[in-house]
């Protein structure tokens, strides 16, 4: 499968992550750990597994704020995120940060490559909303510095992935989508961040496939002044759109 997708000039991520990924725990944080070894890392160490089949990229959808049940890690119990309060919400963010880095520090400390025997990319995908929300007390968190601002969490992200996805799945307002999103491509400097639509998440935002794919064209590097690459989530839910 990844080698057909390369011969057609796809590369092959491997997607991986839940809430509670994002939680210090062994069965938390540790079963992602344990995802990463047994589905990536022995994958490429087989001996019955040539170059060509290797993933291009690990890439990490580990949503805190989609966290929707409480979750016990190793004896400690956080409440899911509606409940949580502001500077908790903070806290889960420095979590994820954490998660992000341990990860970056376990690929590398196991010499994973891609094809073309290049360090293995780390990308992620993160809400819209990190740096404006109300619901966030970064100052109150008792997080460290710099992660007690929303800038100073991107600032130090941007050291440890290859890129950040945006997900702006409530917005088709292109003017909108790249004011918010310029901010996090300032903090996040050298490092790209793209920006991701998705058709089927609401059914009364897109009405059509030419909808989407013009403002995929808006918002795309080499079509317009915005400037971002664009992922599109769901190509299914694209292709059911008249």
């Amino acid at each position: 499968w990844n080698e057909e997708l390369r011969d057609n000039g796809f590369s092959s991520q491997l997607l991986l992550g839940s809430p509670r990924h994002a939680l210090p725990g062994s069965n938390c944080r540790g079963r992602l750990a344990e995802l990463i070894q047994e589905r990536l890392i022995d994958f490429h160490a087989s001996p019955l597994v040539p170059h060509d089949w290797f993933f291009d990229t690990l890439h990490l959808d580990v949503e805190v704020h989609a966290m929707n049940e409480n979750i016990i890690c190793d004896g400690t119990e956080y409440i899911e995120w509606d409940l949580a309060d502001g500077p908790e919400r903070a806290r889960r963010f420095y979590m994820l940060y954490l998660t992000a880095r341990q990860v970056r520090d376990y690929l590398d400390w196991h010499g994973v490559v891609d094809p073309y025997g290049n360090r293995m990319k780390l990308e992620m995908d993160l809400p819209f909303w990190i740096d404006s929300s109300d619901d966030i007390d970064w100052a109150g968190s008792g997080n460290p510095v710099p992660f007690n601002t929303p800038m100073g969490w991107f600032t130090s992200l941007s050291s440890v992935v290859d890129s950040i996805t945006l997900m702006t799945y409530h917005e088709d307002d292109l003017t909108s989508i790249c004011t918010r999103a310029s901010q996090e491509r300032d903090w996040m400097d050298p490092t790209p961040v793209r920006v991701g639509l998705n058709p089927a998440y609401d059914d009364d935002l897109w009405e059509s496939k030419g909808d989407v794919l013009t403002a995929a064209m808006g918002l795309d590097t080499y079509t317009s002044d915005c400037g971002f690459a664009v992922d599109i989530f769901h190509y299914k839910g694209m292709m059911l759109l008249p």
